[in-house]
């Protein structure tokens, strides 16, 4: 490269670094006009250390939590919950158990209207019975080989009639068999039922309870107020059991008391005897022998003679 060539480069080169270098030193002004001072980051951590230590002095306690039971499984809640979710599961409770109530009042009512129906179908059947049996009285004289002598169509049509008449009544017999012994089979059941929920009661609600005790009350119900086993087993239910147990244990106060305030024989006085010439001495006048009450008057007329 000639000498004339360079001075031009240099000449193009130089005013491109000139006009730069202010920009530079513009830049750094300005960062350094940024910067913040050192009374200024002296401040701001004051002021951070002083925030943190007013939040952490205006903080709420956390509350405290109690251990409680809900549909089987255990829950932490703040104490002042408990008293809602203790009303809340009160609450629960009672509707279940009103709901558990209308169920029961719903079945029997069912069960009632069942028997209702089963009594009326009943009713029914033994009519049936009865006008069966009084059809069938009128072919009991029937001499069948006679009336078929006389009057085959008619005799043919009387036995098919008296043939139906006997299927039908088999049938009603044979229903109203099986009602009777299902009634039995239910009476036994629910007789079970309240001799097992009348011994329940007893056990959990009358003091000292035991199978002897159990015994002697119905000895009682039977001895004193004239009631059989079979009425007492048809009777027997908690109310009614109460009832004996409290009329037994009045029947025993009152032996008891009629015990203490028998009076006792009276021990009679010892009779004195006296010598044999006056041998009624000192013997009650009440007590003496015709003999011994004389010779005693004639004793105290010579007394007073003397």
């Amino acid at each position: 490269m000639d000498e004339g060539t360079t001075a031009i480069a240099e000449e193009l080169v130089t005013p491109a670094i000139q006009t730069q270098a202010p920009e530079t030193e513009d830049e750094d002004n300005n960062d350094l006009e940024n910067l913040p001072e050192a009374g200024d980051d002296a401040d701001d951590g004051s002021d951070d250390e002083v925030e943190g230590t007013e939040g952490e002095e205006g903080s709420e306690p956390e509350p405290e939590l109690l251990e409680v039971e809900f549909n089987g499984k255990k829950h932490k809640i703040p104490a002042e919950l408990k008293d809602s979710l203790l009303m809340h599961a009160d609450y629960t409770r009672k509707t279940q158990e009103v709901a558990e109530l209308r169920k029961t009042v719903e079945a029997r009512q069912a069960e009632a209207e069942q028997q209702f129906n089963v009594s009326q179908d009943v009713l029914q059947a033994r009519a049936a019975l009865m006008l069966h049996e009084q059809q069938l009285e009128q072919f009991h004289n029937t001499n069948w080989q006679q009336l078929e002598a006389e009057d085959p169509i008619g005799a043919m049509s009387a036995w098919r009639q008296f043939q139906q008449l006997k299927e039908e009544r088999a049938q009603i017999a044979g229903y109203l068999n099986e009602q009777h012994m299902t009634r039995n089979a239910q009476a036994e059941q629910e007789t079970a039922n309240r001799l097992r929920e009348t011994r329940e009661f007893a056990e959990k609600n009358i003091p000292g309870w035991t199978p002897e005790i159990d015994t002697k009350i119905a000895n009682f119900a039977i001895s004193e107020l004239g009631q059989t086993v079979d009425t007492l087993k048809k009777a027997y239910s908690p109310n009614v059991y109460k009832t004996l147990h409290l009329a037994w244990l009045g029947h025993q106060a009152l032996q008891k008391r009629e015990a203490i305030s028998k009076p006792t024989s009276q021990v009679k006085p010892l009779t004195t005897v006296s010598s044999k010439a006056n041998p009624s001495a000192r013997k009650p006048i009440g007590e003496m022998s015709m003999e011994e009450y004389a010779a005693h008057r004639k004793a105290q007329m010579a007394k007073a003679g003397r």
